[in-house]
């Protein structure tokens, strides 16, 4: 389920933005490439090629199919979009780092679809092993989600407008971030309530915390 929450993300990025938007270019390949040079975008020269490959590979991604071979193409997708997209924000590089954590576990699944449950029975050798190394990996996330949510909110707290409770409203009209103007009838009254916005921001802090203690 996480691994296709995951791809609908990236691939809900990839139908409804063009790649001038996505890349900050009117041409058909960006001047620019990966250290390692194994983005799509760059491999192929062509970005709308490896846009088109990204979403073909998130497609299988999302429908479950095969996590020993799909997971490695999820970390391979998430890996060219955060080196060759411009348009980015802090949850691209989250998935991105998740999808490569997540790949010790989907090379040890050999089920046909990740719905499925597995069929080793908890005696088996490999059962042990795909276990340790399962349970390895998820700890590591756990860890790694934890420290985000918890530097997010205590980062929060040394800003004004978030301890003032007007960082929504900032947010909300935020040109890029913000909600589109033919909302404005609807949230403008809800966001310029003192309370509630105050009842937002710091509901937001509190939340991130309990999110870092679920550890």
């Amino acid at each position: 389920m996480a691994r296709s929450l995951l791809g609908l993300g990236t691939f809900s990025t990839l139908i409804l933005n063009s790649t001038d938007v996505l890349f900050k270019t009117t041409y058909e390949s960006i001047s620019f490439c990966d250290p390692l040079g194994l983005s799509l975008y760059c491999i192929f020269d062509n970005l709308l090629v490896g846009k088109l490959i990204s979403i073909a590979f998130l497609i299988l991604i999302i429908s479950g199919w095969r996590p020993v071979i799909t997971g490695i193409l999820h970390w391979w997708v998430m890996y060219s979009f955060t080196n060759s997209a411009v348009v980015l924000d802090g949850g691209d590089h989250i998935a991105s780092i998740i999808t490569l954590l997540l790949v010790p576990i989907t090379l040890t699944d050999n089920r046909k679809w990740h719905w499925n449950k597995p069929k080793l029975k908890p005696t088996n050798t490999w059962f042990g092993v795909k276990s340790l190394i399962g349970l390895s990996s998820v700890l590591v996330i756990k860890i790694q989600v934890s420290i985000i949510y918890l530097n997010s909110a205590a980062a929060k707290l040394s800003v004004r407008e978030w301890t003032d409770g007007t960082a929504i409203y900032y947010w909300f009209k935020h040109p890029v971030f913000g909600y589109p103007n033919w909302l404005d009838a609807i949230l403008e009254p809800l966001i310029l309530n003192g309370t509630i916005l105050f009842i937002i921001s710091w509901g937001t802090i509190i939340f991130e915390f309990i999110l870092f203690s679920g550890l």
